[in-house]
């Protein structure tokens, strides 16, 4: 049966995909809040700032007498968290649904990073309660990227697959940009303002969770608002009605041992790295090597990630 194709325009599978953008974009947020805090949180003999002056406004100034070392292993917690949880995401979401994994992901995640605001009433020899604050805060967001490809297999025909992929994922570059743009402003003109980021990161995460719950879905058949006629569109095109559940095995074997997947994997891990390493180390290097202050680092960064965010979405 041939199902014409409703407009993707106002639909519930882009207001999905709008869910999915801002998911990413929380995500981010309460991700590089650190790296660009960071940069203001330790106490310099130097400053590189031309004019120094903060308003203040509930809290007095704060920071810390952090060693190099230290500040490296608060940046790394939260990938060594990270690692553990990527595999285990998909098959959570086949277990328990995407939509309750998206939602304890960001849930915890939103609530570790308000505790961690309590880093304000902390003496510098505490650095280890942040440093597991971030690395279980690296265990709730790995599960994010597994799921959204569970979440578009229910959701996405494959002639629309690519667009609603790029829209959900443009929130890593959009939120990158906004953290460190918001950032460098806080951190510029505000006494202790990079507390301030992150409980934006941990309120915004709440909210989102709100939006999440009341509309989001495993699936079209589940969605509650969802017309008749994008069901069936998006069952028709996906494939839902007639998927039946499997104990197909894995053929781990002969995917561990293509080159193609191999060289994809070898791609996708230096490339991540370079990312990664950059977005966790780009504000020390910018204010601490480089002497450009704060709120210009804010500024160029957020730059560059608006370019980066700008080409994905129209790609």
């Amino acid at each position: 049966m041939v199902v014409n194709r409703p407009p993707l325009r106002f639909s519930t599978r882009m207001c999905m995909a709008l869910l999915v953008l801002m998911a990413f974009l929380v995500l981010h947020l309460q991700r590089i809040n650190l790296p660009i805090s960071i940069t203001c949180m330790i106490n310099k003999t130097v400053s590189y700032e031309a004019n120094p002056k903060q308003i203040t406004l509930l809290l007095k100034r704060k920071q810390y007498h952090w060693s190099e070392s230290n500040q490296q292993l608060l940046l790394g917690a939260y990938w060594a968290g990270y690692i553990f949880t990527q595999i285990p995401g998909g098959w959570l979401a086949s277990k328990y649904g995407c939509k309750i994994v998206y939602f304890m992901s960001l849930f915890t995640s939103s609530i570790i990073t308000l505790i961690s605001c309590g880093m304000y009433f902390m003496a510098d020899t505490e650095v280890i309660l942040i440093v597991i604050f971030r690395f279980f805060i690296g265990i709730t967001h790995a599960v994010i990227y597994p799921v959204t490809m569970t979440l578009w297999s229910q959701w996405a025909v494959p002639e629309e697959r690519g667009t609603l992929i790029s829209i959900g994922y443009c929130g890593t570059h959009l939120g990158t940009a906004i953290t460190m743009f918001i950032g460098g402003i806080l951190c510029r003109f505000i006494t202790s303002g990079w507390l301030y980021l992150f409980l934006s990161s941990s309120l915004f995460g709440f909210l989102w969770c709100l939006l999440w719950y009341w509309k989001a879905a495993d699936s079209p058949l589940e969605h509650k608002t969802i017309s008749d006629k994008e069901k069936q569109y998006i069952s028709a095109g996906a494939g839902i009605m007639n998927r039946r559940k499997t104990n197909q095995n894995i053929p781990w074997k002969k995917m561990l041992a293509s080159k193609p997947l191999i060289a994809l994997i070898s791609t996708d891990v230096l490339n991540l790295f370079g990312f990664f390493f950059f977005t966790s180390n780009l504000g020390k290097i910018m204010v601490e090597v480089h002497q450009i202050p704060v709120i210009y680092t804010g500024i160029i960064a957020a730059a560059g990630f608006l370019c980066t965010w700008f080409t994905a979405l129209f790609s």
